[in-house]
Formats: structure tokens, sequence, C-alpha cells
């Protein structure tokens, strides 16, 4: 039964991640005037970004780290960003029209909010976990 209520609240952590991380960007994206998502559908559209984000961040990331352990070493860990905004340009390629980053240094600003954010919604998530374990 212990297992069972972990698995439960790593979903719920995961859902708030997510939900948390599409309403960062969405207001990011208010924020950019070069940040473009199609308005129609842009929360959904937020939260396939996420999702997206979420893939490649378990999937691509961890090479992309490895390959570039010299050059990130060299630079006392500032290419970490890139590695970051590379992955938010792949994403903005993924989705076509949906989603589009039209300035280098609004995606690198992007790119940075968004480490702010994880580093805000980690804390808060961990937060929460120990208020409701105590």
């Amino acid at each position: 039964m212990r297992k069972r209520n972990k698995k439960i609240n790593n979903f719920s952590e995961w859902i708030y991640y997510m939900l948390a991380y599409a309403l960062v960007i969405l207001i990011m994206t208010k924020a950019f005037d070069s940040v473009y998502i199609y308005p129609k559908y842009s929360f959904l559209i937020c939260l396939l970004i996420v999702i997206l984000l979420y893939i490649l961040k378990k999937t691509v990331k961890p090479l992309l780290v490895i390959l570039t352990i010299p050059i990130t070493a060299l630079t006392l860990g500032l290419f970490y960003l890139f590695i970051n905004l590379f992955m938010l340009k792949l994403v903005d390629w993924m989705l076509l029209d949906l989603f589009n980053l039209n300035s280098f240094w609004a995606a690198f600003f992007f790119s940075v909010l968004i480490s702010v954010a994880n580093y805000l919604v980690d804390d808060t998530i961990e937060g929460i976990r120990k208020k409701w374990v105590m």
C-alpha cells in the first residue's frame, strides 16, 4: 500500500510540474514579443511544449551534456544554458508554426527564465512535500 501511495504522489508531482511549467511558458510568451504561440489553443500548446521538453530532457539532454563536458568546463558551466537553448530551438522546429522563437536573445533569456522557474518549482514542490510528510 505504501508503494502505491508513493507512485500516486510522484504522478501528482509530475502533473504539478507540467502545469506549473506550462503556466510559466505561457507567461513568458506574453512577456516576449519575439516568442510566438498560436493564440487559439495557447495553454494546450504550452502543455505540448512542456511535454516535448520533458521528453528531450530525459533522452537528448544527457547525451548533449556528456558530449559538451569539455566546453562546459572551459566556460565554467555557462555553456549549459546553450544546451537548454538548443532544446528550445528543437521544440520550435518540431512544432512548426504553433511555437516560434524568432530572436536569439529572446530564446536565450527564455531558456534562462525556464532554468530559474525550474529552481522555483522544485523548491515549491520540496516545500509541499516536507509540509505533508511531517
